[in-house]
């Protein structure tokens, strides 16, 4: 057996007697593998990378969430969780390394396919674990940041990775809500003035202190984190031909050096987190409307209780104009039945579309005008003006909704279409019409393009 092979064995052995040794074989894992690059090129040191993690598995994960009165046990399952945080440290620095930038195409896919999949099982345990939760986003991040935006590492303008991480976003919404849930059981919104880093480097994480004159704030850094992922994937759409086929028409079966992935965004996830497989564009258009969780995990995320919105006015700002766009671009897909088959209305996704392009459209970071000199510049910055984008998908998406207006009905009240499907917003609303609230809102807008939408 090779000496890989060796240290592959050792890491699966579930004895507690190799607990320490094991531990300072993880943490030492990435200096082994610069030694062995020496001798062996980048596609086997992958190889390498790929066959430890798999090793290592989900060893100690979520052991931390129901400790023992006995101190020696809990002792134990401390030793034992940092397995999985040794892992994915080691992840998340093979994804900021030196093979990052590598020219060999079967070694950069196997690279991003092992440590995004691993990062994946943690999210997708069914125990959560928010510390290793934490560790793997922040895997997730350094990957996408190294092949996408203005300081990527990869050599060449090289997509084809982007669509694995389109399809990732769906599955990273549910996995939002989920772990949503679980911080509001937990009572985790409570204000604070500790908080950690955002996609943490080390563990334990590096602690930050507010200013005693700075009030108490919620802030959840798990949500913040997924919130930021989501926001940056939604971007990313924008990079490549077709995104809304490749999104939710297209059903890879990822093989090979990517066949990580598969479990993942493939064919099964695919009936899990998007839409059924679908032949066409065409047929998209008539038949079948965006993925509900995608829309729930937005609705949360373009309002957010988790951190300071109104303060943390440019990250408010990324993640609006990231939605609206999103919004904007699968516009044209969403599926509204005819009037004659009223019951084929789908209220609650209706609610949560219209709902986000108001709140993205009346934001304190989208109305500009109202911010002073400093915060109103780098939101423009960030952003530009992100009333613009979604008024487009607001007008068609609301125009929509109507139905044909009579001649009569056009000669009195000059609308081509409205009531129909837009009367079940106000009729069936549960929250004593608060979409009339956010119409208001809109129309006090300083923005020409909102403005002009008529709200029937």
């Amino acid at each position: 057996m090779s000496f890989g092979g060796n240290v592959a064995q050792f890491l699966s052995c579930d004895k507690d007697t190799f607990f320490s040794d094991q531990l300072e074989l993880i943490q030492n894992l990435e200096l082994i593998l610069e030694a062995l690059h020496v001798v062996l090129d980048d596609y086997e040191c992958t190889k390498l990378i790929a066959s430890w993690s798999n090793s290592i598995g989900l060893r100690g994960l979520g052991v931390l969430t129901e400790l023992s009165t006995n101190a020696l046990t809990n002792k134990k399952k401390s030793k034992e969780h940092r397995i999985i945080v040794g892992k994915l440290l080691f992840l998340n620095r093979c994804m900021c390394g030196f093979l990052v930038g590598t020219s060999s195409l079967p070694a950069r896919q196997l690279l991003f396919s092992t440590c995004v999949a691993q990062a994946m099982q943690v999210l997708l345990y069914k125990t959560i674990d928010l510390d290793a939760s934490r560790l793997a986003l922040s895997v997730i991040m350094s990957a996408i940041n190294a092949i996408f935006g203005e300081e990527k590492k990869v050599p060449d303008d090289y997509t084809e990775l982007y669509v694995p991480f389109i399809k990732l976003m769906s599955v990273i919404c549910d996995v939002f809500n989920r772990y949503f849930k679980h911080c509001e059981e937990k009572k985790l919104f409570v204000p604070k003035r500790t908080f950690t880093q955002l996609f943490p480097p080390a563990y334990p994480f590096p602690e930050l202190t507010v200013d005693s004159t700075v009030k108490d704030e919620s802030i959840v850094e798990v949500l913040v984190e997924m919130s930021v992922i989501v926001a940056t994937l939604s971007k990313m759409h924008f990079e490549v031909d077709n995104p809304i086929v490749v999104h939710y028409v297209d059903v890879i079966h990822f093989t090979g050096n990517l066949s990580a992935l598969d479990a993942i965004v493939g064919l099964e996830a695919q009936k899990i987190y998007s839409m059924d497989t679908l032949s066409s564009e065409n047929q998209l258009r008539e038949d079948k409307h965006l993925s509900v969780i995608t829309l729930a995990a937005m609705r949360k995320m373009c309002h957010p209780t988790y951190f300071p919105g109104a303060k943390w006015i440019t990250l408010k700002a990324f993640c609006n104009e990231a939605y609206s766009s999103f919004l904007s671009l699968c516009k044209n897909i969403i599926y509204i039945p005819p009037p004659e088959e009223p019951e084929a209305f789908d209220y609650n996704f209706w609610t949560d579309y219209i709902y986000i392009t108001f709140k993205c459209s009346t934001s304190k970071s989208s109305s500009i005008e109202h911010l002073s000199a400093i915060p109103q510049k780098a939101c423009f910055n960030i952003t530009n003006d992100t009333r613009d984008v979604v008024s487009e998908a607001m007008y068609f998406s609301w125009n929509r909704l109507g139905w044909d207006a009579s001649e009569e009905e056009k000669q009195r009240f000059g609308l081509l279409r409205f009531g129909g499907y837009q009367r079940k917003l106000y009729a069936e609303s549960e929250d004593d019409f608060r979409i009339v609230y956010e119409i208001l809102l809109c129309c006090m807008q300083r923005n020409t393009e909102l403005v002009c939408i008529k709200f029937s």
